[in-house]
């Protein structure tokens, strides 16, 4: 006997196949992402709209759009800096796949549950992405020294692992609070109040940001190019191994954007639940 096919499921399904290919295309024409990107971009998409619905992919959408536009801001000076992104700011898979990873994931429980706290959890892990995405970026801008997260007396160069500035935490909030008003679209279908869903993405946006700088600061690995002297978080420079001088090489940058989109979407469940 054949299994009944949820016909709302089928229907969602046909859609995300239908538009995420077309918006990715977009997004590799326009250069945010590679040919790799593309494609782990497409699952990524196609899962989420497929699982959660248009609501849900919306908050994607905004992750990837927001993360391009504001990669390419001042991207001359970034380069200059060589704290710029690779590829002339294309996103490959490894990016795309930990920017997304958590919240795909969040939207396959919520599928198979039912359970309004997933969203929650969702929305904390995707919007920690978005605010710490342009916190990045737009504090690569600020004429400003960084200071270090952990030290913050001490400032250090621009690109450096948990580095944070004013302009960057100001980028953090307004990120937080971009996503918290597109999140309320999947809100209002679960019955949130539009504050409730405000505040459960900026509070996983701000603390998925925050420990993304400290696990940054202390745990990411950081290394010496052999070849060129410089200090970089890219385990290979200038062609060659480079020497790690603190941190885990285990931890790089996208397993440090997992681990805070893992801990942002946390937060952001636990304060769905004590709202």
């Amino acid at each position: 006997m054949v299994p009944e096919v949820d016909p709302s499921l089928a229907t969602e399904f046909a859609l995300a196949s239908l538009v995420v290919p077309v918006l990715g295309l977009g997004a590799y024409r326009l250069g945010a992402v590679d040919i790799t990107g593309y494609v782990a971009g497409l699952f990524a998409g196609i899962t989420v709209f497929w699982l959660g619905g248009w609501t849900w992919f919306v908050l994607v959408f905004y992750l990837t759009t927001v993360g391009s536009i504001f990669t390419r801001l001042g991207f001359s000076r970034k380069a200059g800096l060589g704290v710029a992104q690779e590829k002339g700011g294309r996103r490959g898979w490894r990016n795309v796949t930990a920017n997304l990873l958590v919240g795909g994931v969040a939207a396959l429980l919520f599928r198979y549950t039912g359970v309004g706290l997933w969203y929650a959890f969702f929305l904390g892990a995707v919007n920690s992405m978005a605010s710490d995405t342009l916190a990045t970026e737009i504090g690569l801008t600020s004429a400003e020294r960084p200071r270090l997260i952990t030290r913050l007396r001490e400032r250090v160069e621009a690109g450096t692992s948990g580095a944070v500035t004013w302009r960057g935490a100001y980028a953090t909030l307004g990120a937080a609070i971009g996503g918290g008003v597109i999140g309320t679209m999947g809100g209002s279908a679960l019955g949130w109040s539009f504050p409730l869903a405000i505040a459960v993405a900026v509070v996983g946006g701000v603390s998925g940001t925050f420990f993304d700088s400290i696990i940054g600061a202390t745990l990411q690995g950081r290394y010496k190019c052999r070849e060129c002297g410089k200090e970089t978080e890219r385990g290979t420079h200038c062609g060659s191994p480079a020497e790690i001088l603190r941190g885990s090489r285990f931890m790089d940058n996208d397993m440090v954007n997992v681990v805070s989109s893992l801990l942002g979407g946390s937060v952001a469940a636990g304060a769905f639940l004590l709202l």
